[in-house]
């Protein structure tokens, strides 16, 4: 990722899993599709569900409803928590 030279990737150092706690989550999302742990429709999936977020701790004249919570849930459920691209390996 660092040798690209265009698109819309950054560069970033990281050599622990902890060291992403700095990294916006917009940029992580980059990362997971640029690692193929997702991909770009997956990416804006989960970018739409990081704008609920912030829109649901800001509320305005669009009200956050049962049905977008449904859907904010299932996407997480399903492009990251049941992804077997996340499974953690348990060191022995």
């Amino acid at each position: 990722m660092a040798a690209k030279t265009s698109g819309r990737t950054k560069k970033y150092a990281v050599d622990s899993r902890s060291e992403l706690q700095r990294i916006f989550d917009t940029d992580i999302l980059f990362i997971l599709e640029y690692l193929q742990l997702i991909d770009s429709n997956q990416h804006a999936r989960l970018r739409h569900c990081f704008d609920l977020r912030n829109h649901s701790a800001h509320p305005g004249q669009a009200p956050i409803t049962g049905e977008n919570l449904y859907s904010f849930f299932s996407d997480i459920t399903q492009i990251v928590l049941k992804n077997p691209k996340f499974a953690l390996t348990s060191k022995p």
